[in-house]
């Protein structure tokens, strides 16, 4: 019963690190094959200070 449980945190952890590293990927594709939008880098900290 423990087995199931544990198999079913992993189960759930490892699709929401599924979901999250596909939609990073789809949205750097989309990126990077769209010519009008600006270059975003990832995570890009500096931008916020650069804006104003």
């Amino acid at each position: 019963m423990e087995l199931l449980v544990l198999l079913l945190v992993y189960a759930a952890l490892g699709m929401i690190l599924w979901f999250i590293i596909y939609s990073a990927v789809k949205a750097a594709i989309r990126d990077a094959n769209d010519p009008d939008r600006p270059r975003r880098r990832f995570l890009d900290l500096g931008s916020r200070r650069n804006q104003a």
